[in-house]
């Protein structure tokens, strides 16, 4: 009895043993490599969606760079490439026709009296600071300029200063003045005075105004 116990031991020690070098084979043939597998595709995983977050950036960075043709349109009839000052003398012109106001002088800043008597017409005599665009420009023109065209931040927008003489009656002057801020092209009123004409019973006005031009814009067109 004692060896036939004996021998039961034996072999439940073996079966044990057996049991337990199968269970260390197959953690380290099967479920080691298995479980490094996965590590490894999660890593990956985690580096994929890191990438698609940046790739999303990089994609929404490009996407103002686009313009349709009609934002084209309106951005370059706002800030024209050169100063163009012929147009902004024909606006003025077509303007005082469809207010019954009458313009007798207008004048452009130049940079010397001696270009003033010379009649010169076309002087860049400033540049506009970028944190002055939201004031300066519709809302129209300079989401343009904000969202559409991030590469903008880098082009400077000059100007030339506009005063204009007029007569006409208040409420004549006020829609001349409205319709000036209402142009395609930018007019930025920076002053406007009145007087009493006791000839004409009416009232005589200055303007001041400031139009807007960019040369590199052109960049964009192209």
């Amino acid at each position: 009895m004692k060896l036939e116990s004996l021998l039961k031991e034996k072999i439940l020690i073996i079966a044990i043993a057996i049991l337990v070098l199968f269970c260390g084979i197959f953690y380290w043939a099967i479920l080691r490599p298995i479980a490094a597998e996965k590590a490894v595709k999660e890593a990956d995983l985690q580096r994929i969606e890191a990438d698609t977050t940046s790739y999303e950036k990089v994609l929404q960075s490009l996407e103002p760079q686009t313009m349709t043709e009609a934002e084209k349109q309106e951005l370059f009839q706002g800030i024209p490439g050169r100063p163009n000052i012929e147009q902004v003398i024909k606006d003025i012109e077509k303007t005082e026709g469809e207010t019954g106001t009458s313009v007798s002088t207008i004048s452009f800043q130049t940079e010397s009296d001696e270009e003033a008597q010379a009649e010169a017409t076309t002087t860049a005599d400033g540049t506009v600071e970028q944190d002055q665009w939201s004031t300066l420009f519709p809302e129209s023109i300079y989401k343009l300029l904000e969202e559409r065209v991030s590469e903008v931040k880098e082009f400077t927008v000059s100007y030339n200063d506009v005063q204009i003489s007029l007569n006409g009656s208040d409420e004549d002057i006020n829609e001349f003045v409205d319709k000036l801020e209402h142009l395609p092209r930018v007019f930025h009123i920076q002053n406007v005075t009145y007087s009493l004409n006791s000839e004409k019973g009416n009232m005589d006005a200055t303007i001041s105004a400031r139009v807007f031009y960019c040369e590199a814009f052109q960049q964009i067109l192209e």
